[in-house]
């Protein structure tokens, strides 16, 4: 689950400015730019589950709301 947000995240850390860059951050890091942005929010208990896969539903939900993201910051 995580591999697949994280990697889709660093597309959107890409487009995020920051002083870090994406190759810096570790995976708890880029598990947090993407729940400050709203693009994701962990487990129900609050956890990230970096070690846990993902289903189909948060996968759509997590590429859907990067792909906004980055539409909206572009203005497209």
């Amino acid at each position: 689950m995580m591999l697949v947000l994280l990697l889709m995240g660093s597309f959107l850390i890409a487009t995020v400015e920051t002083t870090a860059d994406a190759s810096d951050l570790n995976a708890q890091q880029k598990f947090d730019l993407l729940k400050e942005q709203g693009i994701s929010s962990g487990l129900a208990d609050g956890e990230s589950g970096l070690d846990q896969n993902m289903n189909r539903a948060q996968f759509a939900r997590v590429a859907a709301l990067i792909l906004y993201s980055i539409l909206k910051k572009y203005r497209y």
